[in-house]
């Protein structure tokens, strides 16, 4: 019988704790696959836990709802080619959507301050930003309402730009819950879904950064 002395069998543990602690956060770069697999009317694709981060915001838990297909698709999302962390800059590739209209739902933490968005092609894209997970079709309490813009609407490579509020905790308390209902026009391999962000944590950082001047 081998015996492990208690005293290193603590040191064991804190090591692997520490090295689950400090494992970097993957950076948003161009490839990364979101969700993968057959998506049906009515289905759900899904991604747990933190995708990427951009510096400044983690995009995580992702899900993916087949709201219009007509028949089952071999559907993926990836982050798509103008994927550029370091200017705040995102954007969203899938295929085979066809004439299908999705769902896509996930968090930013810790929320942003503006968010631009720029639709595809042949592509409407309906936004909605919430404080709490949004319910079927992106219904979000009013009082849970982020987004200013009421009516955010992108369309057919046209932009659409909504301010977000923070909430009463200010820069820091806020997890954005970003729904997107895109509906196609029969592209099979549409153009990415682009967006910018202006982040909540950049205006954190400018606060602390006055109140150590003071």
């Amino acid at each position: 019988m081998v015996r492990i002395p208690v005293t290193g069998l603590f040191l064991a543990l804190g090591l692997a704790c520490n090295c689950l602690v400090s494992a970097a956060p993957v950076t948003c770069t161009p490839g990364l696959t979101i969700v993968s697999g057959t998506l049906a009317q009515g289905g759900t694709l899904s991604q747990s836990g933190v995708l990427c981060t951009d510096g400044i915001n983690a995009f995580q838990n992702f899900s993916v709802f087949g709201d219009a297909i007509s028949a089952p698709i071999s559907f993926s999302l990836t982050t798509g080619p103008n994927t550029n962390a370091g200017s705040l800059l995102q954007d969203f590739s899938y295929n085979n959507l066809g004439a299908n209209d999705i769902q896509i739902t996930y968090q930013l933490v810790p929320g942003v301050t503006g968010f631009t968005l720029f639709a595809p092609a042949n592509t409407t894209v309906t936004q909605v930003i919430c404080s709490v997970r949004t319910g079927p079709n992106g219904f979000c309490p009013p009082a849970n309402v982020l987004s200013l813009n009421p009516n955010w609407t992108a369309s057919n490579g046209g932009s659409s730009f909504s301010s977000v509020k923070l909430p009463p905790g200010g820069p820091g308390d806020q997890v954005d819950w970003v729904f997107q209902n895109v509906a196609a026009a029969g592209t099979l391999s549409p153009e990415p879904i682009t967006f910018s962000l202006m982040g909540a944590g950049l205006l954190a950082i400018g606060i602390l950064g006055r109140r150590f001047r003071r």
